[in-house]
């Protein structure tokens, strides 16, 4: 069953992933991404000439957490674990085929950390083949994690710069994206393949936080948060030797000036910790009410981002009040509090930091069209 594993990665991406034909009758696409907190599924419509607008018509999610099933002495699937994924995925695959009319060739599934990690991976697979035939799971080698949420960056924002940070269940990914042109002077290939390749990836996602806030005790939380903030500090120091311009921004920062975007160094993030994080920040916005409801875009300067012990207080006394702020982002949200106090003292200069809810839904679909 070795050959059920298919790992996608910069290589071998264009040959794994079709490009996106505007000349195809049907443009109806289905994302399936089995994220080690939950599996998330959608059904997108990129007719042209509106293709870049990501037009969603459907959205789902279902409460998996694959990392909470590698929990234990050894990195297993449960027999319980395989039969609910298998089930889902085949649900996820009616809808999309029976439903909308979606062709199985354009049906994306992806998986990620857990699935790179667990043992028994391959049986996974086989359950998913016989439960949903022709349909495929690629899963993605953190790099290409990174590449996805650098495209999606890219393709929601005009002439993005800055830090990106994409919180998994498992791991978050971190880079440099600067799309104010359009090729890395360093080795002549585009931005996002290049924030790809320089990506750092570091063991440090929602799950893994969320248990070592529920479950530690105190000295181990403080061990946990030591390591992320010196990983932090690491990754940021080497995106530094990678990216000139970063550095630049960075000694200017720490100099006392403005850097070249005149509010210090940008951070771009996505995940649900992140978005929980924002709903709250959102809620406490000097604007309120805030005259567009949606954590997609939404920006907060550095100053009100850093107000974590603030922030404390609104998810304690949380009470159903703030808009789309689900259960599952009210304890996404306490892990994002912890990235907010990580990330404050790493970069004393304020941040604009916008929320990019398209980047973790949606980026492998803009992938297909950075492909074409």
């Amino acid at each position: 069953m070795e050959n059920l594993v298919d790992i996608i990665t910069l290589d071998n991406l264009e040959q794994k992933l079709p490009r996106w034909d505007p000349d195809n009758n049907n443009h109806l696409y289905a994302l399936v991404d089995m994220g080690s907190n939950g599996i998330r599924f959608s059904i997108s419509d990129l007719s042209p000439p509106r293709a870049r607008l990501l037009k969603c018509i459907y959205r789902e999610r279902a409460s998996i957490s694959l990392f909470d099933a590698l929990t234990g002495p050894s990195l297993v699937f449960s027999e319980e674990t395989i039969k609910s994924v298998s089930q889902t995925l085949a649900r996820f695959k009616s809808i999309a085929v029976d439903s909308y009319g979606v062709p199985l060739n354009q049906i994306r599934v992806f998986a990620t950390e857990a699935m790179r990690r667990a043992q028994n991976a391959t049986s996974m697979l086989e359950a998913i083949r016989i439960a949903s035939p022709g349909l495929s799971v690629h899963i993605l080698a953190p790099e290409v994690e990174t590449l996805f949420g650098a495209v999606g960056a890219s393709s929601s924002f005009v002439n993005a710069k800055g830090l990106f940070l994409d919180l998994g269940g498992g791991s978050v990914q971190m880079t440099y994206l600067d799309t104010s042109s359009g090729m890395d002077s360093n080795n002549d290939t585009t931005h996002e393949i290049a924030a790809a390749l320089a990506g750092q990836s570091l063991p440090f996602g929602a799950a893994r936080l969320i248990k070592l806030l529920e479950d530690s005790d105190v000295e181990v939380q403080t061990i946990a948060k030591s390591e992320l903030s010196q990983g932090l500090t690491r990754a940021f120091q080497t995106l530094c030797e990678r990216f000139p311009s970063l550095a630049a921004i960075a000694a200017q920062v720490q100099e006392g000036g403005n850097g070249e975007t005149g509010s210090g160094i940008d951070v771009y993030l996505c995940g649900g910790g992140f978005r929980g994080y924002g709903s709250m920040l959102m809620q406490n916005h000097p604007i309120s009410p805030y005259p567009i409801p949606s954590i997609g875009s939404f920006t907060v300067s550095g100053e009100l981002f850093s107000k974590t012990t603030t922030m404390l207080k609104v998810n304690k006394s949380f009470d159903g009040k703030i808009f789309a702020f689900s259960l599952v982002h009210f304890m996404s949200a306490r892990f994002g509090i912890a990235w907010g106090k990580t990330l404050t003292p790493t970069h004393p200069r304020p941040f604009t930091t916008p929320s990019t809810y398209r980047i973790n839904r949606d980026s492998p679909i803009s992938v297909e069209l950075y492909l074409e």
